[in-house]
């Protein structure tokens, strides 16, 4: 993942399927607000924090695999 465009797919992707996951299916969404607009704004909102989380999480995972990355280089270079 080179560009920051491939990360913030992968950020989607992943946003998507955790939204998915953590949908109280069994329960017919009743127990948070009667209104559909109250689920709406509850999905908007969370599918937008999430996103930022998700894509500030896979941004600092890339600069530390990359960090460690050209330690190790600086190590087998120097033997």
């Amino acid at each position: 993942m080179k560009s920051k465009r491939q990360t913030l797919i992968i950020a989607v992707l992943l946003t998507i399927f955790f939204m998915v996951v953590s949908t109280p299916w069994e329960f017919g969404l009743s127990y948070f607000g009667d209104s559909t607009v109250a689920w709406v704004l509850y999905y908007i909102i969370g599918f937008i924090i999430s996103l930022y989380v998700t894509y500030a999480f896979l941004r600092a995972l890339i600069m530390l695999v990359n960090h460690t990355c050209e330690q190790f280089k600086e190590i087998n270079n120097g033997l």
